[in-house]
């Protein structure tokens, strides 16, 4: 079973790289994303991240070194949508919901979750996203657990 967020977005933001690179910063993240995403350009689907560095508290672990992570994003008209896939490693999960509300927070825009209903603007948009993260890392067994260290943009087949 999937988990699905939406984000109205009437904008997106041209430097949405930076604004994930300095909102995850806030959080305890040091993120750098696919050096190939351009939002006016991306087609969807898996947006890889550099992670250098994530909080325990919100990922489950303790990295030993970078990890490569991110979430699957698409950008519509109006919306956003971003999704998790059942079984997908808790640095996944944290990213996706954190990214969500981050550009929700930047936009002004609305962050739903569709399995809860629940929908939020804003700082209470970020509060709802940690408390989502929280409880996933919570219930996380082993599986979600792991760490997939960082091979090079190159290893993952983007240009440089």
């Amino acid at each position: 079973m999937s988990f699905d967020l939406l984000v109205s977005t009437p904008r997106l933001p041209e430097d949405l790289g930076k604004v994930w690179v300095d909102g995850f910063r806030r959080h305890g993240f040091e993120v750098e994303p696919s050096p190939a995403f351009d939002p006016a350009s991306w087609r969807g689907g898996f947006l890889p991240f550099r992670v250098g560095a994530a909080p325990e508290a919100l990922v489950g672990l303790a990295l030993p070194d970078a990890a490569v992570s991110g979430f699957e994003v698409s950008f519509g008209a109006e919306d956003t949508f971003f999704r998790f896939g059942s079984g997908g490693p808790t640095t996944e999960f944290a990213m996706l919901c954190l990214g969500a509300a981050l550009l929700a927070e930047a936009v002004d825009g609305v962050y739903e979750n569709p399995q809860s209903g629940e929908h939020h603007r804003g700082a209470a948009a970020i509060d709802a996203a940690l408390a989502e993260i929280r409880a996933f890392v919570k219930a996380a067994g082993p599986r979600e657990r792991v760490h997939h260290s960082f091979p090079g943009w190159k290893a993952l087949g983007v240009e440089v």
